[in-house]
Order: structure tokens, then C-alpha cells, then sequence
């Protein structure tokens, strides 16, 4: 979306700094309160999702800050099941160069980190976004580790439960998505639309998804009791996302997808991400 692409303008500002440290309704932001020092606290088995302690958040989705969270957030991203447990995915076109640094913040809420704070090490791409920014391949799994200011060094999994990763939606299939606009002490939008397809791409239509939902997934059968949930997509894709508020698309998840977080859980070599073209809106 035409602001949406407010995104990509904050990240090519910041390019030299990320290269060097290489559910049935949408729902509005709501709070303004600055919160004191992350903690993290409480947690649940591998592959089960936390319940948000807020229901206006997700355990498993959070913010994700370009270096730490002293500038507003940019991206949004989901806690994937993993054997590791350190594994996150969002949008390829969010990040730059290693990602190392990055800042993830799940189940951000009003500026606090329920589930505490944690850092990006490693990003592993497509090899069709590395070269050529594929539409098709715009996602990125990203390997992170605690903050020092944790409550605890175990893995993210561990705290917040993790995503299966699935296929790319069909059309007719709900899912849930939540997403953080640009900026800090907030909440995210979160609607529970229908997929619909455009050109091959994974669709939805709902307001409110702008600049800084970005790398939002697409939760498949999410239910708020248990919070279990497949991440089949993430904001991105045709038009990084969408030209529209109101509009938003995904990369389609095939098994290449399924192979790139092989790689990531594997820990082998990390890729170096290039700085993403503005979209064609």
C-alpha cells in the first residue's frame, strides 16, 4: 500500500546502519503509555502458543525495531515452531543486510514486553529476494537470542510457544492477523478476514493495515482459548504488502518455504539481505 511504503523510506534511511551491524472485526491501536524495563516471565510447552496476558495482543507476534527499542518499531513478525526455538518470520523487504541487531518484541503491548526482548543474529533468505527481490520469495527467517534484560536465557519457544509453519492459504480460509503500525507504545490491528487470491498471491481485505504491519502472519486456525495457530503467509509480496490500507498480500509459502527455515533451524551460513526497492504503487 501507497503507505505502507513508509516502511521501505525508514528502512533505506537506516541502510548503512543495519548494513554496518550487519478475531472477527479489524480492531484499532489503543494506549500511549511508556512502559518501564522488559522483563520476560511465564511461558508454555514447545509449539503451544502463550495466552496473551492482553487480549488485544498476540503472545506469538510482536514488534520488530531496526536496532533496539529506543526508535519506533518498523515490521511486525511471528514466533515460528522450531527444534531450536530461536526462529521468527516476517518480511524479506523488512530487513537489511545481516539483520544482526534487529530487536524483536513479542506480544509488544502499550510499550511493555510481556515475554521479554530479543536480538537478531542471523537472517536466512530465498535466494530469488537476495538477487532479485522475487515478490513471490519476500520472507525472511531470523534466528534471535535473549536481551541481557530477560527474566530468563531460554529459548523464545519456550516462553512464548511457537507458530507450525504451513502452506500459503487457500482461497475462502480464515485467518488471523495481527500487525503493528509504525511507532511505539501501542497495540496492534487485529481482523479475522477470508483469503481470496490476486494474480497467485494470498489476499485479504480489512482497514488499518499500513505502514509497519509488514511481516504480520497469517494465523490458520487460531483459537484464542488454546492460542494454537499454522502461520501460512506474512504481509508482503505484490507491492510489498499492498497499496492500500484496506488490502494486503502475502508471498506464497510453498515447500521452498518449508526448506528455508530447514536451513535457519540448521544454523548454516546467514545471508546478507539487499536494501529493498520502493514498491510500484
Amino acid at each position: 500500500m501507497g503507505s505502507r511504503n513508509l516502511a521501505v523510506t525508514v528502512w533505506s534511511a537506516a541502510a548503512a546502519v543495519l548494513a554496518s551491524i550487519a478475531v472477527t472485526a479489524c480492531s484499532s491501536r489503543t494506549g500511549s503509555r511508556v512502559a518501564g524495563p522488559a522483563t520476560a516471565s511465564g511461558g508454555t510447552a514447545s509449539g503451544q502458543v502463550a495466552t496473551s496476558a492482553d487480549p488485544r495482543t498476540v503472545a506469538t507476534v510482536g514488534a520488530l525495531f531496526p536496532a533496539s527499542v529506543a526508535p519506533p518499531h518498523t515490521c511486525t513478525a511471528g514466533v515460528i515452531d522450531s527444534p531450536s526455538g530461536n526462529v521468527i518470520v516476517t518480511a524479506a523487504h523488512c530487513v537489511v543486510g545481516s539483520g544482526a541487531g534487529m530487536v524483536f518484541v513479542p506480544g509488544y503491548d502499550d510499550g511493555g514486553a510481556p515475554y521479554g526482548s530479543w536480538t537478531v543474529t542471523k537472517a536466512y533468505a530465498a535466494a530469488g529476494w537476495i538477487t532479485g527481490q522475487d515478490p513471490e520469495m519476500d520472507y525472511v527467517f531470523l534466528v534471535v537470542s535473549p536481551l541481557s534484560t530477560n527474566a530468563t536465557a531460554a529459548p523464545l519457544q519456550s516462553v512464548t510457544g511457537g507458530n507450525v509453519l504451513g502452506m500459503a492459504p487457500g482461497p475462502g480460509q480464515r485467518v488471523t492477523v495481527a500487525g503493528y503500525e509504525v511507532g511505539r507504545d501501542d497495540q496492534p490491528v487485529i481482523c479475522a478476514p477470508l483469503v481470496y487470491l490476486t494474480g497467485g498471491y494470498p489476499s485479504f481485505d480489512c482497514a488499518g493495515y499500513v505502514a509497519g504491519t509488514s511481516g504480520a502472519p497469517w494465523i490458520a486456525g487460531y483459537e484464542s482459548s488454546t492460542g494454537a495457530g499454522t502461520i501460512t503467509a506474512v504481509i508482503g509480496g505484490l507491492n510489498q504488502g499492498g497499496c492500500s490500507s484496506g488490502t494486503s498480500y502475502s508471498a506464497p509459502f510453498t515447500a521452498a518455504t518449508k526448506q528455508l527455515l530447514a536451513r535457519a533451524v540448521a544454523g548454516g551460513p546467514a545471508d546478507i539481505l539487499p536494501v529493498p526497492r520502493p514498491a510500484t504503487c
